[in-house]
């Protein structure tokens, strides 16, 4: 069975849209962390997963008869500028990825300079100050 290329553009165009959300969402997560709303990133993290799983199930889609593949429609020439078009969203989705990990490791950095400061220290330190303990051989 021959798939419309209705049915392609359709299926290309829900991968845009979800490469749109997932940027989308990518900035409000940055948004998030930068102003420290665990709240927010948290409900955000949890919607990206769901955008993602669907975006799986659209990679993995094989036509009504298991007749073709993403990537080899992705490979033909009608469909070349589609696939520019969808390899830059990608890519920029990939770089609002990569500053959101930079951000996050930021942050988990001054979170834990932070707690340093108000955590005791420990006492391991001082024992440098002590006499050497000194053992008695006649037991």
């Amino acid at each position: 069975m021959k798939v419309e290329s209705s049915e392609i553009i359709d299926l290309l165009n829900q991968i845009e849209k979800i490469l749109d959300r997932l940027t989308s969402l990518a900035h409000n997560k940055q948004k998030f962390v930068v102003t420290g709303d665990c709240a927010g990133l948290e409900a955000v993290l949890a919607e990206e997963m769901e955008v993602i799983w669907g975006l799986k199930d659209l990679e993995e889609f094989t036509g009504p008869n298991g007749d073709f593949f993403l990537g080899d429609i992705l490979n033909r020439e009608e469909y070349s500028a589609t696939k520019v078009r969808l390899s830059q969203k990608a890519s920029a989705l990939r770089r609002l990825n990569e500053q959101n990990q930079r951000l996050i490791s930021k942050s988990m950095e001054i979170v834990q300079y932070e707690l340093g400061l108000f955590l005791p220290k420990d006492d391991y330190f001082k024992t440098r100050e002590l006499a050497p303990i000194a053992f008695d051989q006649k037991v």
